[in-house]
């Protein structure tokens, strides 16, 4: 019965929309001005921001001034709920990281050993991969499908990637690359592409794309020293972060045509989640180091619609 909370969509709505969305990917979109809007939660010292839908609320979550990590619902008139905590969590440790149209929003609680939830409807449940030491849930799409990784073994390091479909048996797979470590899946859309990142043999992280069929594809912002990969919507464009030595930027688009962009005014731009309007959301530092979160408005180039 929970699981059927996951998604109320009829299955036909569903698909007239992917194929709407992937018509419009081919679209070409002429660059436009985007803005900004930014905000603040009293006390926070640092934001996660990815948890975009396409309804206009956003989940997130922010580091309190004595380390814990709580979670928030920032809704589309600016409102923003009270710390969110998993009821389980008793190491100061709750993450809230995507939520899909429903307003399904997947995390994990737990400092050393984490578990992943779905919070519907103020209720939480703790989804975990089948035999697995630890979980973490980055990623929910609106078929209900969840993404993340899980270890057997190294708590310091997840071993492997997940989906847990919403039918259908737990799917998991390791990293193309056989030197790779450290794997770090985050969103997944409504094709069950989903998006991350790793750590090569020389210790750079490196951004990915992962189809449906297994193949990985590299995400590499040219000229980056890092680059991580957080979120992807519906038509494929993908968000993240790259790094040039000094600072952080954020980026949008698709691998191999990627753009880089800064908040107004930031010494460093993290962008985080994305949804199929354009709009894309984050956070961001200015030159005081004082943390801010983000939403934008739409951006032309990096919407479905």
């Amino acid at each position: 019965m929970e699981a059927s909370m996951l998604i109320t969509k009829s299955a036909g709505a569903r698909i007239v929309k992917l194929a709407l969305l992937m018509m419009a990917a081919t679209a070409t979109v002429a660059a436009e001005p985007v803005s900004f809007t930014s905000f603040d939660i009293p006390g926070a010292t640092s934001y996660f921001v990815a948890g975009l839908n396409d309804e206009g609320l956003l989940a997130g979550s922010w580091l309190t001034a004595d380390g814990s990590e709580v979670g928030f619902i920032r809704f589309p008139d600016g409102r923003i709920s009270t710390p969110i905590v998993d009821p389980n969590d008793n190491s100061g440790l709750t993450v809230l990281r995507a939520m899909n149209d429903e307003g399904v929003i997947a995390g994990f609680y737990g400092a050393n050993v984490s578990n992943g939830l779905l919070l519907t409807e103020g209720k939480f449940r703790t989804v975990d991969f089948p035999g697995a030491l630890s979980t973490a849930l980055r990623g929910i799409n609106n078929l209900g499908d969840v993404s993340g990784t899980y270890s057997v073994v190294d708590l310091n390091a997840d071993e492997f990637g997940f989906i847990i479909p919403r039918r259908g048996p737990p799917i998991s797979f390791k990293l193309s690359d056989p030197t790779g470590t450290g794997i770090v899946v985050g969103g997944i859309n409504d094709l069950r592409q989903l998006v991350g990142y790793y750590t090569d043999a020389t210790s750079t992280l490196v951004g990915f794309l992962r189809q449906p069929s297994g193949q990985f594809v590299s995400v590499i912002v040219p000229g980056a020293l890092s680059t991580q990969v957080y979120g992807i919507n519906d038509c494929g464009l993908v968000v993240g972060v790259w790094g040039d030595g000094s600072t952080a930027h954020g980026f949008y688009g698709r691998p191999g045509n990627l753009h880089s962009f800064d908040v107004p005014g930031a010494a460093a731009t993290f962008a985080q989640g994305i949804n199929n309007e354009g709009r894309i959301a984050g956070r961001y530092a200015t030159a005081d180091g004082v943390p801010h979160a983000f939403i934008s408005g739409i951006l032309a180039a990096a919407s479905c619609l």
